[in-house]
Parts: structure tokens; C-alpha cells; sequence
């Protein structure tokens, strides 16, 4: 004879989904030394694999947009050579002062 049970973890507030998941993981991992050999412990579904994917897309895309602009822009050095480097510094200092507002809210995850 064949049971099962399904347990959803489910998150609530402003949780990690990525601290959800590591979380779940390392206490399922624990109970499996508990546990009879009959007994399995199977994921079923894990969404932090597309939390991270997409974390992933837009580390990427913010780097392809941030550090090629100022050289690729035809219209960059008809301004100047200072124009080109305004551009070429504002974008990632941007990128890099909302990360570290974000941080400073308790707004990144850490994975």
C-alpha cells in the first residue's frame, strides 16, 4: 500500500522565497534522518529556481544596458568626451544606489 501526504509551504509577508526555500530544504533534510527508510521525502515544486532565474535576467540586462552605453551611443562623442563619461558613470552609479537603498531597507534577499 501506497500513501502520501502533501505539505504546502506557502509564504506569507515580505519572506524570502529564496530563505523559504533554503529553510524548508535544510529542516526536510533533518527529518529524514528521523525517519523510517520506508518513508520518503520528495520536492514536489520549488519556486525559487525562477526567483533566481529572473534575478538573474535582470542582474544581466542591467549590466548590458549599464556598461556599453557610453561607448556605443553614436550620438555620445558628437556631445564630448564629459557628456560620454556623465553617461557611462550615472548609469551604474544608479544601478548601485538602488541596490544599496534596497539593502539598507532590508529589501534584498540573500541567498
Amino acid at each position: 500500500m501506497v500513501s502520501a501526504l502533501r505539505c504546502s509551504v506557502i509564504q506569507t509577508g515580505n519572506a524570502s522565497t529564496l530563505n523559504i526555500v533554503k529553510a524548508s530544504v535544510a529542516k526536510a533534510d533533518s527529518l529524514k534522518s528521523q525517519l523510517p527508510p520506508q518513508l520518503k521525502i520528495t520536492p514536489l515544486a520549488d519556486q525559487s529556481s525562477s526567483v533566481r532565474a529572473s534575478i538573474d535576467g535582470v542582474v544581466h540586462e542591467g549590466i548590458t544596458a549599464a556598461l556599453p552605453h557610453g561607448g556605443h551611443d553614436p550620438h555620445s562623442f558628437s556631445a564630448g568626451w564629459r557628456s560620454t563619461l556623465i553617461v557611462a558613470v550615472s548609469i551604474p552609479l544608479s544601478i548601485l544606489t538602488s541596490l544599496l537603498t534596497l539593502s539598507a531597507l532590508g529589501e534584498t534577499s540573500t541567498s
